[in-house]
């Protein structure tokens, strides 16, 4: 069943498009700076922004902790330049990746919120993995990424003014603060968190593509249901 919410996001104005196109420029200078300090594995990756076309006052906007890719992935990219801007469609509700499938499941019911939401990634980097970003780049290196990538997140969200913020995983969400329990399952094991991020308040769930491997489906369901109570949504009781 699909669900009619009202509220639909709105086309960004040229200053607006111009401040994101500026924030691209300025990641690809940081990128060609710091590129030969990545070493091996990191150096031909690359980065990615935004993983939606940007609109503004959207309903939903997630964020996620690094684009992953392989090799071929990236050198497609330098081909055809794309990681110079953004997407031309919303790869949450397109593309077949693992963490899109299941944000499709989480909002089955609102097909239209989810093809005008935005999503970007925390750390513009791309790893094939957080635990390899962290195994491989020493701390001095990643916190000079990670100040560089938060401000600029902080820069987006002020430009396209979200209604609602999801963050994908727990550890994406220390990159801003620890944020709180909201709430536990029964068994009291924490499944959602919220905290704040450029001054607004955003909930965070266990990885959809990682730690949900390890819950039960009522747990799935249960995190489902929060996150739709916090983005405003019809869920069940």
């Amino acid at each position: 069943m699909v669900v009619a919410v009202k509220g639909d996001a709105m086309e960004l104005n040229k200053e607006q498009i111009a401040k994101l196109e500026e924030i691209y420029k300025k990641t690809e200078t940081f990128f060609n700076q710091i590129k030969d300090s990545l070493g091996r594995g990191f150096d031909y990756r690359g980065f990615k922004i935004l993983n939606t076309k940007p609109a503004y006052m959207p309903p939903l906007f997630f964020i996620g902790y690094q684009p992953g890719g392989s090799a071929e992935h990236w050198k497609e990219e330098c081909r055809t330049k794309s990681y110079k801007t953004w997407p031309r469609t919303n790869g949450y509700a397109q593309e077949s990746w693992p963490l899109a499938a299941q944000v499709r499941w989480m909002f089955e019911m609102f097909p239209k919120k989810l093809e005008q939401s935005v999503g970007l990634n925390a750390i513009f980097i791309r790893a094939a993995n957080a635990r390899c970003y962290r195994k491989s780049l020493d701390r001095n290196l990643r916190a000079c990424i990670e100040n560089f990538c938060l401000t600029r997140v902080g820069e987006i969200i002020e430009v396209i003014n979200p209604k609602r913020i999801v963050v994908f995983g727990f550890e994406t969400l220390s990159l801003f603060g620890s944020g709180e329990s909201y709430p536990p399952n029964g068994k009291g094991k924490i499944l959602t968190r919220t905290g704040e991020i450029a001054n607004r308040k955003v909930i965070a769930m266990l990885h959809p593509t990682g730690a949900w491997r390890y819950i039960s489906k009522l747990d799935q369901d249960l995190i489902r249901d929060c996150v739709l109570a916090f983005v405003d949504l019809p869920h069940a009781a």
